[in-house]
């Protein structure tokens, strides 16, 4: 198997955002080569077809969802939006969670301990405060 650096080269790192719609195109172009080829690997790893990866991924998340309303952790309503934005893979700013949230800036608990030591806890979108 051929790692992905070397069928795509060196992932292109910004120090800053991107400030022109040429930049902001050539990042997101950059983003889905290299998303396409992970899933294209992980299915032929598996397989199966990306449109069955991709089937069984949502199936996962479905499942995960349902498990959070039933244990109180989400609404319904939260659930059906996190559920829509997979299938639409329009995650908006920061990815599946939100700015804070997996796939954003920092993750759960971006926002570090507290004095005590404890993490804070995460608000009603999922993300951290």
């Amino acid at each position: 198997m051929v790692p992905l650096d070397a069928q795509l080269g060196e992932p292109t790192r910004p120090t800053s955002p991107p400030s022109t719609d040429a930049e902001r195109q050539a990042l997101k172009d950059q983003m889905t080569a290299r998303h396409d080829l992970e899933e294209q690997t992980m299915a032929d790893q598996l397989g199966v077809t990306v449109d069955q990866l991709t089937a069984a991924k949502l199936a996962a998340l479905q499942a995960h969802l349902a498990d959070e309303v039933s244990s109180g952790k989400i609404t319904q309503d939260q659930a059906d939006a996190r559920l829509a934005a997979a299938q639409s893979g329009d995650f908006g700013p920061g990815g599946p969670g939100g700015p804070g949230g997996p796939g954003g800036h920092g993750g759960p608990g971006h926002d570090g301990p507290t004095p005590d030591g404890a993490v804070p806890p995460a608000d009603a979108s999922g993300g951290a405060n």
